[in-house]
C-alpha cells in the first residue's frame, strides 16, 4: 500500500509495510477502526516485529494506563514485570508466523490475579513477511 505523511506543506510518499500496522502506528489512524477495536469487549494489543507495543485498545488502557506509557516497550516489560516467558504467545507468533494461544492462567502482573487467555495472530506485509502481531486478551469470567 502506498501512503504519505504530511510534513509542513509537503507530502512524503512511501510504501507501507502493512496497512494494518500502518493504521495503528500513525498518529492519524482511522477513528472508526479504533472504535471497532474498543467494541470487541476483549483486550487488544498490537505489537511490531520486535515485540514492542504499537497500540492497545481502551480496555487495556483502563487496566494498565495510557498507551503513551507503554508504546515502544517490549510487551513482557509492561505486562510481565520484565520477565521474558518462553511460552509467550506473541513471541511464538513473531518467531514462526502462526496463531498461538495461552491457557487460562494469571500470566501478566497487571491483570491483578485475574486469569486470561491470550490469542496472538501474525500481521504480514504484502510479501508475507511477519511485521507484527495482534493479541486478543480474553479475561476469565469472575
Amino acid at each position: 500500500m502506498i501512503t504519505f505523511k504530511q510534513i509542513g506543506m509537503a507530502k512524503v510518499w512511501f510504501i507501507e509495510k502493512s496497512p494494518l500496522l500502518g493504521i495503528f502506528s500513525s498518529e492519524n489512524y482511522d477513528e472508526n477502526l479504533k472504535r471497532m477495536m474498543d467494541l470487541i469487549g476483549e483486550g487488544v494489543i498490537v505489537l511490531n516485529d520486535k515485540g514492542e507495543i504499537v497500540w492497545v485498545n481502551s480496555l487495556i488502557e483502563k487496566i494498565n494506563g495510557k498507551l503513551k506509557n507503554m508504546k515502544g516497550k517490549k510487551c513482557y516489560e509492561v505486562f510481565n514485570n520484565g520477565k521474558l516467558d518462553k511460552d509467550c504467545p506473541a513471541l511464538q507468533t513473531l518467531k514462526n508466523g502462526k496463531v498461538h494461544r495461552s491457557k487460562y492462567h494469571p500470566i501478566c502482573s497487571f491483570f491483578k490475579k485475574r486469569s486470561a487467555q491470550i490469542t496472538s495472530s501474525p500481521i504480514f506485509d504484502t510479501h508475507k513477511k511477519i511485521v507484527g502481531a495482534i493479541e486478543i486478551v480474553k479475561f476469565e469470567e469472575e
